[in-house]
């Protein structure tokens, strides 16, 4: 009997901790998601590029790039944001 109490125990605290990963693992295909949908508003507004290499994908700043690249510092403001 107090073998079969230990064993049910350990089964339970197995299941506690595969629920555990189980639950972990969703919230971070969810925060995976909600990031991605960020990143494709950017690149829809014109803020980011999107570049896909094989089964990989890019998000690229375009002005930050231009920033790194050029000896010039000036930038041009987004066009909803121009006054």
């Amino acid at each position: 009997m107090l073998k079969q109490c230990i064993t049910a125990r350990a089964a339970l605290a197995e299941l506690k901790q595969a629920d555990a990963s189980t639950r972990e693992t969703l919230q971070y295909g969810t925060a995976l998601l909600e990031g991605f949908r960020y990143l494709k508003q950017l690149v829809d507004i014109g803020v980011l590029r999107e570049l896909e290499f094989g089964r990989e994908k890019l998000f690229i700043h375009p002005k930050m790039m231009q920033l790194l690249t050029r000896d010039d510092n000036g930038v041009t403001p987004y066009p909803s944001v121009a006054q």
